[in-house]
């Protein structure tokens, strides 16, 4: 549970929900829950941390203020002239981004600040979790570069 950590420290015994993994992948692969990771450079502001500590495949610049991506869900994204993206649901994130991550030292706030400030159910039933950024599925493939638009069809 990220708020045992949070309060007790990353050495601690602490409560353990098990969770399905992979449950959004497609048939014969492995992901965490999804395909892609996409967080927005507005979420990654908002929570004050590197971008690197949630592990996303993309990042979305973005004028907004704030978690912007947790409305995408159901929503289609284009990326560049060939990639079409589903968002699927808001990623709830656990203790790992808090962890050391290269030459970046443990930073608690990159779980402290989304769970103070962007609580969101990213799934029916599975209540409310600190969330960063959005999963995805991918529709259409093909490649996408640094710089490539970023649009919502939806």
């Amino acid at each position: 549970m990220p708020e045992e950590v949070l309060s007790e420290g990353v050495t601690a015994r602490v409560t353990v929900q098990e969770s399905v993994l992979g449950a959004g992948s497609p048939p014969g692969t492995f992901f965490d829950y999804a395909p892609l990771h996409l967080v927005t450079t507005s979420a990654i502001a908002a929570a004050g941390v590197e971008a690197v500590r949630y592990r996303p495949n993309l990042v979305i610049r973005t004028a907004g203020e704030g978690y912007v991506e947790n409305g995408w869900a159901g929503a289609e994204v284009a990326v560049g002239e060939e990639v079409v993206l589903r968002v699927t649901v808001p990623t709830p994130r656990c203790a790992v981004p808090t962890l050391e991550h290269g030459a970046l030292p443990r930073d608690t706030s990159a779980l402290r600040t989304p769970a103070a400030h962007n609580l969101v159910e990213p799934l029916p039933g599975y209540g409310p979790r600190p969330c960063v950024g959005v999963y995805a599925e991918v529709l259409r493939p093909g490649r996408i570069t640094s710089g490539d638009q970023v649009r919502l069809l939806d």
